[in-house]
């Protein structure tokens, strides 16, 4: 694997949820920075599913016309 940059991420939440996270990603065989970032992908694709596709640009309603 090739050394990529890293930055450190912080979240604040309560110790049974971490203590829950943390079984949910042993319980798939994966370290909880693995889960978290397939959990994040998951979400984004999830997220592009929702959005409505956009074509061209929406003008905006001028008042008074």
């Amino acid at each position: 694997m090739p050394n990529e940059e890293r930055h450190l991420l912080q979240v604040r939440i309560t110790e049974e949820e971490k203590r829950r996270i943390k079984t949910l990603a042993a319980s798939q065989g994966m370290t909880l920075q693995k889960a978290l970032q397939e959990a994040f992908a998951a979400w984004a694709k999830e997220i592009k599913v929702r959005e409505p596709k956009r074509v061209g640009k929406r003008k905006s309603a001028k008042i008074g016309q």
